[in-house]
């Protein structure tokens, strides 16, 4: 679930959005965050795409079907 406050939101519809690609054998299961991961050394990302606005990704992608709220 995304909330923003409404005056926050030209700041949201204006933030780029990137991917960063990491080599995945470099992160480890961390025990005192279930479901995250980490790296006990810094890791050089493999690959930066910037994929555009986050709100924009979320209408293409029809994220309110996806959370059964469309």
């Amino acid at each position: 679930m995304h909330v923003t406050e409404l005056a926050w939101l030209p700041r949201l519809q204006s933030c780029e959005l990137y991917v960063y690609r990491l080599d995945a054998r470099a992160f480890e299961p961390w025990d005192e965050a279930h479901g995250q991961w980490i790296a006990h050394e810094t890791v050089a990302p493999l690959s930066v795409e910037a994929v555009g606005e986050l709100l924009s990704r979320h209408a293409r992608a029809h994220a309110e079907r996806m959370a059964g709220l469309g």
